[in-house]
């Protein structure tokens, strides 16, 4: 199975390519072309530009 990892640009701190990163990526799975799984693991940045103003009361991903 693949992983195939989603990173934020210019982060404050840098992430590791793996589903055990420090921000806690969410991971989903998705499908290849030949119909294989494969995860999708969009990691979190330190900043939380990816929240929307609906996601307001979700924390940014913290160092643990």
């Amino acid at each position: 199975m693949n992983d195939y990892h989603v990173l934020p640009i210019n982060d404050a701190i840098a992430h590791d390519e793996t589903r055990g990163c420090w921000c806690q990526p969410w991971c989903e799975q998705i499908f290849e072309e030949d119909w294989r799984t494969a995860t999708l693991v969009v990691h979190r940045s330190a900043d939380g530009r990816e929240l929307s103003e609906d996601d307001a009361e979700v924390p940014p991903a913290t160092r643990h």
